[in-house]
């Protein structure tokens, strides 16, 4: 029983450290393949700036996304209301895989997770956020997918990002969560919805319940 449960452990710890080492593998396989990353995303336009990006609107944006962007190491699993993915991670799935499958507890997520870790230590903050304002899928129109908040600018209103109101970058920035259940353009009421329970959470008139909230259920109005 005493040989047994030794084997056992010996077992344990094979597999422990086997899972450690394959973890490792996929960190350095981030941080070493970042710059061929964005390679990648340059082949597509980028004409936005984090410059573009007024004080106000970074807020808005970074306070709904992924409030922890600056400090997080590429995860966070802190920040409430903001969901499972951060802006890097977010950036790695567009840059690293063809097909991904969703889910916590799905093999495709940890290695996203791990890439991410690698990626942010390679590829500064700022970088990492210009890249996220041109790349963002933002839904379709009329059979074409929209990237990035400066096409969707054009797309869905018509005029280039600097000339948005703030109810329409709102919309866009209340667009990334599901671009295909807030499109401004064909779920507007919705769109206008989560806006507004946006404008309700920046104000501080209501938070959400949780780091899955990304609805938003404390902001809703009130019907009674």
């Amino acid at each position: 029983m005493r040989r047994f449960r030794q084997r056992a452990l010996a077992a344990i710890a094979v597999a422990i450290l086997g899972i450690l080492a394959a973890a490792g593998v996929v960190l350095i396989e981030g941080y070493v393949t970042a710059p061929a990353a964005l390679r990648r995303a340059a082949r597509y336009p980028l004409p936005l700036k984090v410059e573009d990006l007024k004080p106000d609107r970074q807020r808005v944006l970074l306070r709904v996304q992924d409030p922890n962007f600056y400090s997080h190491p590429g995860v966070d699993f802190s920040a409430s209301g903001s969901g499972w993915t951060t802006i890097t991670q977010g950036l790695v799935k567009q840059l690293y895989f063809d097909h991904f499958r969703p889910g916590l507890l799905h093999l495709g997520k940890v290695r996203q997770s791990l890439l991410a870790i690698g990626f942010n230590a390679r590829v500064p903050k700022d970088e990492q956020l210009r890249l996220f304002l041109n790349r963002v899928y933002l839904g379709e129109l009329a059979g074409h997918s929209v990237y990035g908040f400066d096409e969707a600018s054009h797309a869905y209103y018509g005029k280039p990002f600097a000339d948005l109101s703030r109810e329409e970058y709102v919309s866009l920035v209340a667009t990334i969560v599901s671009p295909a259940t807030l499109n401004p353009a064909s779920h507007r009421a919705d769109n206008l919805d989560r806006v507004a329970r946006i404008e309700r959470l920046l104000k501080g008139e209501c938070t959400s319940l949780g780091k899955g909230d990304v609805f938003y259920a404390g902001c809703a109005r009130s019907t009674t």
